[in-house]
């Protein structure tokens, strides 16, 4: 489907007399490529957070579960509706989706709109649907008494005395086995236990992913680790910082080389989201951002001054926005470490594990 992208914001690209021009492509990367660098906000990040926040935890403008949130490339909630009907009861949501882009379009509070329905758009759209988390957060915070762990895998032993809960198993793992992920990495991966499985020791996915922390069977073999303990919670962990050890280690190289002028902090932070969005979208993906598909990387490096009080965190944000259609990186990608974080947030406020 076709997806109409303006080109123009005011104070930019034309004089604000003049009438702004409205370019077609078909692609779900147009959605924010033509958008300047500089266009984007230093509290990117926080205005995401925020936004999503208010729609995993169903709260503010979500408390309504009917309800749908438009949100900018900058992550300010911008507008809202309520699913709509015709009067032959039929749901006709999506349609007043597409006015209301237009709207928005119009009255100049958004740049970029969809004539169709059908496609993947912008301003984004976020439906305050029913999650179920509590239970989930009970389950791996240990609330729950049969979510609770203890055996033994290779050097890490929990006695059947004392279990431990999922989360402290995470901590503890990283630290005993000596894995020595950082903790922002950790913590994310806490809400991706959430996430991908809501922490079910035998949950298993579309794609073939096992167990709680959604790990393919060819990972889980590189690991060491033989199909009948597949969904062992404790293996399950032991790969999984395994793994996100490794990745962390890959794209920090890769960070430090190509981002050479932004600052250690700005790049620490950076390697440590894209790990986390390496576990969703794949290592070699993520790492083609700054070597396959390096130009936006190798931009903000040359505008490093004008980024420099920019977090980490903004400028991961805005990597995988600019690189929307590219290495399988999509509005999936964009809210899969942000939605990891708040989890990750949520949990560390229930448990005593928060460092």
């Amino acid at each position: 489907m076709s997806i109409i992208v303006a080109l123009m914001i005011f104070g930019c690209f034309f004089e604000e007399e003049k009438e702004r021009e409205v370019q077609s492509f078909s692609r779900v990367r147009n959605l924010v490529d033509d958008i300047s660098l500089q266009l984007f906000t230093k509290d990117i990040f926080e205005n995401w957070y925020a936004s999503r926040g208010v729609v995993l935890q169903q709260k503010d403008v979500c408390a309504v579960h009917s309800r749908h949130v438009f949100i900018d490339v900058n992550g300010t909630t911008v507008s809202y509706i309520d699913d709509t009907k015709d009067k032959e009861g039929r749901n006709t949501t999506q349609r007043t989706i597409n006015v209301m882009r237009t709207k928005l379009w119009e009255e100049k509070r958004t740049d970029i709109v969809q004539a169709s329905a059908g496609s993947t758009s912008y301003p984004f759209v976020y439906s305050c649907t029913h999650n179920v988390y509590e239970q989930a957060l009970h389950r791996v915070t240990g609330k729950e008494e049969e979510s609770l762990l203890y055996g033994s895998w290779k050097q890490f032993h929990v006695s059947k005395e004392s279990p431990i809960s999922i989360v402290e198993a995470i901590f503890q793992m990283n630290e005993q086995n000596r894995h020595q992920v950082p903790e922002d990495i950790i913590k994310r991966l806490l809400g991706q236990l959430v996430i991908e499985s809501s922490g079910k020791k035998n949950a298993t996915s579309i794609a073939g992913a096992r167990g709680m922390l959604q790990i393919m069977p060819e990972t889980l073999k590189s690991c060491g680790i033989e199909p009948k303990h597949y969904q062992h919670r404790f293996a399950q962990i032991d790969c999984a910082l395994s793994e996100l050890k490794s990745a962390h280690r890959a794209l920090h190289t890769l960070v430090y080389d190509v981002l050479s002028d932004l600052s250690d902090k700005q790049r620490d932070d950076i390697a440590a989201w894209m790990t986390t969005q390496a576990y969703h979208a794949g290592r070699g993906n993520i790492s083609k951002l700054f070597t396959t598909h390096s130009d936006v990387a190798t931009s903000i490096n040359s505008k490093a001054d004008f980024f420099s009080e920019f977090s980490g965190k903004d400028l991961s944000m805005i990597l995988i926005l600019k690189n929307f259609g590219r290495a399988s990186i999509g509005p999936q990608a964009l809210k899969y470490a942000l939605d990891s974080e708040i989890v990750g947030d949520q949990i560390l406020l229930l448990t005593s594990s928060g460092r």
